[in-house]
């Protein structure tokens, strides 16, 4: 049996719903940044999430030589705005003028993100364009109740492959 068009199997594959957060990790002193929609819980014990993140990009780099990373629940009222801020173009060229702050456990987390989880790396898995990456949380904050989480949906983008 052949796959279906990739322009339907796209349009299907977005059917799933997606929150729009930030991963963060360090590359040495320099934080780094990206918008981030594949990310999921998968244990309670230990509390373990996946993230699936490009095998080639930046952000792949600094969480597999600094063996943590964070991800930021961005909140519906302004997490447009706050998702702009860490796209391709300023997040590059200018790292100094993201939101970001320094958690208790010195890892890079987004101000104003409705909550946030800090993780060590455990697993690693090769997949496809994108490497699975498994962190344990070793610590979080914010407050979840605090409002809704921004969903892909909410935006009216879309991936661009």
């Amino acid at each position: 049996m052949n796959p279906p068009p990739r322009a339907e199997l796209k349009g299907h594959l977005e059917l799933f719903p997606y929150g729009l957060m930030v991963a963060a990790a360090m590359e040495g002193q320099i934080p780094v940044a990206i918008v981030l929609t594949w990310a999921m819980q998968v244990s309670f014990d230990p509390p373990l999430v996946a993230a699936a993140i490009e095998r080639t990009s930046r952000m792949r780099e600094a969480i597999r030589t600094s063996g943590s990373f964070t991800l930021s629940f961005l909140p519906k009222t302004r997490g447009m705005d706050l998702a702009k801020t860490f796209l391709q173009s300023s997040r590059m060229s200018e790292p100094e003028r993201m939101p970001l702050q320094l958690s208790p456990s010195r890892a890079p987390v987004v101000e104003g993100a409705l909550a946030w989880l800090s993780c060590r790396v455990r697993q690693e898995i090769t997949t496809g364009d994108h490497d699975t990456v498994i962190g344990e949380v070793i610590d979080s904050g914010g407050s979840a109740a605090a409002g809704d989480v921004l969903l892909l949906s909410d935006t009216g983008w879309h991936y661009r492959r």
